[in-house]
């Protein structure tokens, strides 16, 4: 179980080459601030030039907020992708999960997996494989909206989608926590 304060900050990351991002308070009524940052920068880029960029900016990302936690998807393994990746894009994908479990890990900042279909489900109410990933980040855009959250893309959208998440995650551990009657937990309401 994680542990963080009610007024700390969580940073939520939909890692990619355009890596979208949510940052937020654990509890309250709050809007996340949502962004996306362009890693590569033309066609010309190496990995090691995206992996440099993101660490500069991860770094950078956790020096101004000083967060708690980070929500991070990680990568999809590649057998489920069968048919619609590459190497290359895999070891994209790895290497800047990597780069940012490990800056987070280095700054003492907790990491929670944000599975794709746990927090599709908590956001946009679906999260099986039969909800096509263009037709999710077009939903995750339209549930940011209906919030009143500022998206300025769909990668900035599916990082505030993993920050509600998140959220949800933090406030469950800590009424479960505070001995909360399992049958809240256990779908037994008798």
């Amino acid at each position: 179980m994680i542990e963080i304060a009610p007024d700390a900050v969580i940073i939520a990351l939909d890692p990619a080459t355009t890596t979208g991002y949510a940052i937020g308070a654990a509890t309250g009524d709050v809007k996340p601030f949502l962004g996306a940052v362009n890693l590569k920068h033309d066609e010309t880029d190496t990995h090691a030039d995206i992996f440099g960029r993101a660490f500069r900016w991860i770094a950078g990302l956790i020096e101004i907020n000083q967060p708690a936690l980070f929500a991070i998807e990680p990568p999809v393994p590649p057998g489920n992708m069968w048919g619609n990746s590459n190497y290359a894009t895999t070891a994209l994908t790895l290497g800047l999960n990597g780069i940012f479990v490990g800056a987070a890990t280095c700054n003492g900042v907790a990491v929670l997996p944000a599975p794709i279909f746990t927090w599709r489900k908590h956001f946009l109410g679906a999260g099986n494989a039969k909800l096509e990933r263009q037709k999710a980040k077009l939903a995750a855009v339209k549930q940011c909206r209906l919030l009143g959250w500022s998206a300025p893309n769909d990668d900035a959208a599916e990082a505030g989608g993993i920050w509600d998440w998140a959220r949800g995650e933090i406030a469950r551990q800590q009424l479960h926590r505070r001995g909360a009657p399992l049958a809240l937990f256990s779908g037994d309401h008798r």
